[in-house]
């Protein structure tokens, strides 16, 4: 179980925080990311594990650390309509509208993407399904946010683990700076990915 809270301000900042707890409630991973406009910092804390790590890349680097799109970088201008997010996913994906739903009190176009027609290789498959699943989005329809997404088998079941759903959001509040700050630890080292590729 994942509980993830996400800051964004345009054009480039973000913050994003991510406890992994098992079914039973125990907090497993915490990992915070923030984008100061200049700098990508990761914080992860393997609690069960007891360690931790933290790193530090270029905004424009965009490595694949974590799973996910919330946890990306903001990579240009929010799309200002429906059409304009089905355009830039329309290298991988065709998108069709298959109704109305709402979430998290907001109006959404609940689209079924399909399966991904990208060919190059994964290198994550995080849900073992290979391709092999259709992708549905519920979009805002006022913000063309993505305010839920999730994997459906052939059959059209939701496949386990696939669904994020965002339960809570607001619009244009204002945001404190010191959001958008990343405090190093102490006595923790940090691995400077800035001009070098990390593993």
């Amino acid at each position: 179980m994942a509980r993830e809270i996400v800051w964004d301000q345009e054009p480039n900042l973000r913050r994003v925080e991510v406890e992994v707890s098992t079914a039973a409630g125990e907090l497993q991973l915490s990992i915070t990311a923030v984008w100061d406009g200049t700098n990508w910092w990761v914080d992860v804390t393997n609690v069960r594990g007891e360690s931790r790590t933290v790193r530090v890349y270029r905004q424009e680097d965009l490595p694949a650390v974590a799973d996910g799109l919330a946890v990306l970088p903001n990579d240009g201008p929010r799309a200002a309509g429906l059409t304009a997010l089905l355009a830039q996913v329309a290298h991988c994906y065709r998108g069709e509208v298959v109704g109305p739903d709402m979430i998290a009190g907001r109006s959404t176009h609940v689209v079924n993407l399909g399966r991904s027609r990208y060919t190059g290789t994964l290198d994550v498959d995080p849900y073992g399904v290979g391709g092999a699943a259709d992708r549905f989005v519920w979009v805002d329809i006022e913000t063309a946010f993505v305010l839920k997404d999730e994997l459906r088998d052939e059959a059209g079941n939701v496949i386990a683990g696939t669904t994020r759903l965002v339960t809570q959001i607001e619009y244009n509040e204002p945001i404190a700076p010191e959001r958008f700050q990343f405090d190093l630890p102490r006595r923790i080292a940090v691995t400077d990915c800035r001009n070098v590729e990390c593993d």
